[in-house]
């Protein structure tokens, strides 16, 4: 095969064949006697079978390893029998459809299994996994290998598995650790402390499943953290600080006080939201348009106002959201970019009809914001002014006070609300925190706590200085001493501390050896 060809081949088969340094990392973790009965149940280029042939030569001055190795992929299998591996059976078939009484127990299951999306399989092939496995949701096809391999396992073995880094926050992922940490005493899932370079350069940073003692035992809780190239584990730290959830004590949900759902969905934001340099030269009237808040940098302060909006379009930026009433000619001709196809084919224009009119939804308060680095922020909307889906939009529930509208607003501000944001979100590419509408509904609101509007007031403004430590701070002077008395200094620096290390983590700054 051509490079492209084989890149083509290995995608079709979900197959991310394993870089070197990564299958030694995880064979310095698995391997530790150097005689272990080894199985690979997808052992595509043989990296994890070779690793762990050197990691107990590193341990014997030789390998005593026996190792079982699976491939569905005839070009694989040819490649790992021309490798001339010692003391390793390598069977060609799918490694779902073997029956484990047929071959020996294992030691140990080291596996980089097929990374198909649970989607990507056909509707058969889905509801017979489920119906043999046990499982839900959008298990792909990476988190049936694993669930099989346990019964290759003999009592007190472990397993190190790859799986997509999306197992870390995906609900199928945390279903499959809950599912392991009722056979095993030891479950965690770690990031690489070295990005995974794939066979098919992929953008996928990958993380790897550890579990010991099968059968021994059962854990309460998996742990989360980092796999040096060492093969040794970090354990994310800061989870539950007695601090933390002293703080926790004194709040409640965001969904006890919200609504939260998705932005307006334009359809192709480049012809629908305009600045007003774009409005001018389409010769489009104003009230053609609404106020449209789309990205987290027009968020200037605890507030936002049309003025503001409006002067942003005036230096460029898109904060206009087309919505016409009805059809004008100079309407008609800017929407003469998007063509019959596109019209037919975009699923938003196909929904809508008229198919130019975008869905605003009901009037609402407030918009969160659902893709972070920085930190989580929420501001209170001017009536009339809307969202597109970059950011959620927030409906305050009847009946809530305004002193608990307010602290909803100030909550994520707070080094407490910040830290908070962290343990909820989804840590995504390139390290951006992000919010689904299930992880914002768990977000913290500070309850019972009223501050002066004078120190509203000092938070807005170091907010629209740029000044976003300073707000922080003003916060967390506001309500820490009501909690924590005349400690309250010790606490905000423990918090913070427990914050860099996070976000240190969620950037990819740690996971090298400390």
């Amino acid at each position: 095969m051509s490079a492209a060809e084989d890149a083509s081949h290995t995608k079709l088969l979900g197959a991310f064949y394993t870089p070197e340094m990564t299958a030694t990392s995880i064979a310095r973790w698995a391997v530790r006697t150097g005689k272990e009965i080894v199985l690979e149940p997808s052992a595509g280029n043989g990296a994890l079978v070779r690793s762990a042939h050197e990691q107990a030569r590193a341990i014997l001055h030789s390998t005593k390893l026996s190792i079982l190795a699976f491939d569905i992929d005839p070009d694989a299998i040819k490649n790992l029998k021309e490798q001339s591996l010692k003391s390793t059976q390598i069977v060609h078939g799918d490694f779902l459809e073997q029956r484990s009484e047929d071959f020996q127990k294992v030691d140990l299951v080291i596996a980089n299994p097929p990374f198909n999306r649970h989607h990507s399989l056909e509707k058969n092939t889905r509801e017979a996994l489920k119906k043999k496995f046990g499982t839900s949701g959008a298990s792909g096809l990476w988190a049936h290998f694993i669930l099989h391999s346990l019964s290759f396992l003999s009592e007190g073995g472990r397993i190190a598995s790859i799986v997509p880094r999306s197992a870390i926050f995906t609900n199928h992922g945390n279903a499959l650790m809950r599912r392991l940490c009722e056979n095993f005493p030891s479950v965690g899932i770690y990031e690489f402390g070295s990005r995974p370079t794939w066979s098919t350069h992929a953008d996928e940073a990958g993380a790897v499943i550890l579990a010991d003692g099968y059968n021994l035992g059962r854990s309460d809780e998996y742990r989360r953290g980092h796999l040096l190239d060492t093969g040794k584990t970090i354990e994310q730290a800061g989870f539950e600080s007695p601090e933390y959830l002293r703080i926790c004590a004194q709040t409640i949900p965001l969904s006890q006080v919200a609504n939260i759902s998705i932005g307006a969905v334009t359809g192709r934001n480049k012809v629908f939201l305009l600045s007003e340099d774009e409005r001018a030269r389409a010769k489009i009237d104003l009230e053609d348009l609404v106020p449209v808040v789309s990205r987290t940098r027009q968020l200037q302060g605890i507030f936002v106002c049309k003025e503001e909006l409006c002067n942003l379009s005036k230096d460029g930026q898109k904060t206009w959201l087309l919505q016409p009433k009805k059809i004008g000619s100079a309407v008609k001709n800017y929407l003469s970019v998007i063509s019959d196809d596109e019209r037919k084919s975009v699923v938003w224009f196909k929904k809508r009809k008229p198919w130019w009119l975008v869905q605003t939804g009901q009037d609402y308060d407030a918009v969160l914001t659902y893709m972070n680095d920085r930190g989580l922020r929420i501001a209170l909307l001017e009536k009339g002014i809307v969202c597109t889906n970059t950011l959620h939009k927030i409906s305050f529930k009847p009946d809530i006070s305004s002193d608990l509208k307010m602290s909803s607003i100030l909550t994520p501000i707070t080094t407490f609300g910040q830290l908070a944001a962290e343990k909820i979100g989804r840590a995504y590419g390139g390290g951006v925190l992000k919010f689904e509408i299930s992880e914002a509904r768990r977000l913290p609101v500070l309850s019972g706590i009223s501050l002066d509007e004078k120190i509203v007031h000092k938070i807005d403004s170091a907010l629209r200085k740029g000044c976003r430590d300073t707000a922080q701070k003003i916060a967390d002077e506001a309500f820490m001493p009501i909690i924590f008395g005349d400690s309250w200094q010790a606490a905000r620096e423990k918090l913070l501390s427990e914050l860099a290390a996070m976000r240190a983590t969620r950037r990819g700054l740690c996971g090298k050896e400390l």
